[in-house]
This record gives C-alpha cells, sequence and structure tokens, in this order.
C-alpha cells in the first residue's frame, strides 16, 4: 500500500483509492458498482480480476479512457497463462478480455518466499503505477 499512496501522491493526480473487500460487499449489484468507476484495477492473477467487465473504461469506444489491469503473476506463470493452444475454461481472460475491449494489462512478477510470504520487485510495481497514472 506504501508504493500505491507514494505512486498516487506523486502523480498530483485526484485519485479515489478504493479497497474491494468481497467480506465487506453484500450483494451483486454492490459489486457492480464498486467497480463501475475504476480505471485501476490491482490484484493477483485468478478470477476475481473478471470484475473488470463491470468498468466503463472497459467499453470506452473512441480509447480515450482506458481500463488498466495490474496484475501479480509468480515468476515463471505467464507463459502458462499466455498458451497459445490453451483449452477449456482456462483460455486466459486477459487473452480473452485485452484485445477486444479497451483494457491495458501490466504485469509484475513476484516470488514465493517460505511461510507463505511473496516477494515483489518494488521498482517494478512503482513502474506499473506510473505509467498506468500516467494514462488516466
Amino acid at each position: 500500500m506504501k508504493i500505491i499512496n507514494q505512486s498516487i501522491s506523486k502523480s498530483q493526480k485526484k485519485i479515489n483509492l478504493s479497497i474491494f473487500r468481497n467480506k465487506e460487499v453484500n450483494s451483486f449489484v454492490d459489486q457492480r458498482n464498486f467497480f463501475k468507476n475504476a480505471n485501476i484495477i490491482i490484484g493477483a492473477h485468478g478470477t476475481q480480476l473478471i470484475n473488470m467487465i463491470w468498468s466503463d473504461s472497459i467499453a470506452s469506444e473512441d480509447g480515450s479512457n482506458s481500463l488498466h489491469i495490474i496484475e501479480f503473476l509468480r515468476n515463471g506463470d505467464l507463459p502458462k497463462v499466455n498458451k497459445k493452444d490453451q483449452t477449456g475454461n482456462d483460455l486466459g481472460y486477459w487473452r480473452q478480455v485485452g484485445p477486444h475491449y479497451n483494457v491495458q494489462f501490466h504485469h509484475v512478477f513476484f516470488e514465493s518466499l517460505p511461510g507463505g510470504y511473496s516477494h515483489v520487485q518494488e521498482n517494478h510495481l512503482e513502474e506499473a503505477i506510473e505509467n498506468c497514472l500516467a494514462k488516466v
């Protein structure tokens, strides 16, 4: 959170930072409304990122208001996600959504550490956030 807040402050833009906590959302409508005005969504690789479909930015016809997704992936997972011959239910939502809608993906990789911890290179996260903020 420290890096995210510092990057927002550094950009000098008015950014409304909201943290989605599924247990605090009472209905499907609340969940949809939470993501409606999102311009940047940050999260771990997984099905929760499909909430991007509720953002008004995803369907911006003139391309001026792109939705930016900063997605955390474990080192080595990108080839598995990006396989061109994938079949079944796991076709990679970013391959399905990105080329067809107004979505820009930014991948930040992490290393798994003992004890269930993860390490993200802070400069990569900061760079991804700053790239997104420059375009919103």
